[in-house]
């Protein structure tokens, strides 16, 4: 009895030790997070949230901007109706023989008879041509496709804008609480005479979080090519070794790339080679 008595005192005096060394850990690191309280918020956690809310927001608001070469034979099938007049040229003697009847002066009378006659090499005829050209071969292609896609167009619009709600209301919190001691009791002076806090009214970083793009703003490299072509990969040149760029009178042809310095704004180039800002 005396054993468990003694075992008993010594087990509450290591439960106090014990205790108060538990306490006073747990009360220094209440007092270094709360002396560097400012410095998380302001060095990690509004960064961390922050950040991810404007990146959704930047990702909604993303274009891609680029150029797909596309290469491929598509087959055609059709009938071309063609008519027109024009002139063509023998290209060898043509014998003709025609039914003819001869009228004999002086009343004597008709005689049905035949003539032969013979139409020379080089003879140009005019004539009337109307035919129908069947057409049954493969067309090659090889041209250069522009890409302008808005993803707020796409189905990406949906969990990037679910994401930024979710963030939305900790931007706003983290934005709206003291930023130093000295905001502190300035706050708790408001909060104290009962005025309301508006922890999550709208801020500056919550109304304009992403800054704009910075990289992929130019206007991709566009080669047109006519129907047919084999290559579009080589830029056609002047008499003076200068490159062609399309404008209204030329863009049938082939052109060189377009613009290739970047833009301040995202652009696009519309079916006249022109180019526009995108809307």
């Amino acid at each position: 009895m005396v054993r468990l008595k003694a075992f008993w005192r010594g087990f509450i005096n290591f439960a106090v030790v014990f205790s108060f060394i538990m306490n006073f850990i747990f009360l220094v690191t209440v007092i270094v997070l709360v002396i560097f309280i400012f410095d998380l918020k302001r060095g990690l956690v509004q960064p961390l949230v922050n950040g991810l809310h404007s990146s959704f927001v930047g990702l909604d608001e993303a274009t891609i901007i680029t150029t797909i070469n596309v290469k491929d034979t598509v087959p055609v099938r059709l009938s071309i109706p063609f008519s027109t007049n024009t002139v063509v040229q023998l290209t060898d003697n043509v014998p003709l023989r025609a039914n003819a009847t001869f009228n004999l002066p002086g009343g004597g009378g008709t005689i049905n008879g035949s003539v032969n006659i013979v139409l020379p090499t080089g003879l140009k005829l005019p004539i009337a041509l109307s035919i129908t050209v069947p057409v049954d071969d493969k067309l090659p292609i090889n041209l250069s496709v522009p890409v302008n896609i808005r993803l707020k167009d796409t189905q990406l619009h949906d969990p990037f804008d679910q994401l930024r709600l979710l963030l939305d209301p900790f931007v706003r919190l983290l934005g709206n609480l003291p930023n130093d001691w000295g905001e502190v009791w300035s706050f708790m002076g408001n909060v104290l005479s009962g005025k309301q806090p508006g922890l999550f009214r709208p801020n500056q970083q919550s109304q304009n979080p992403w800054p704009g793009f910075r990289t992929g703003l130019g206007t991709p490299t566009i080669i047109a090519v006519t129907p047919g072509a084999v290559d579009a990969t080589a830029a056609p040149v002047d008499s003076s070794g200068q490159p062609i760029v399309p404008t209204a009178g030329n863009v049938a042809a082939t052109a060189a790339p377009i613009n290739t310095t970047p833009a301040a704004t995202p652009t696009r180039v519309n079916d006249l080679g022109i180019i526009t800002p995108a809307r």
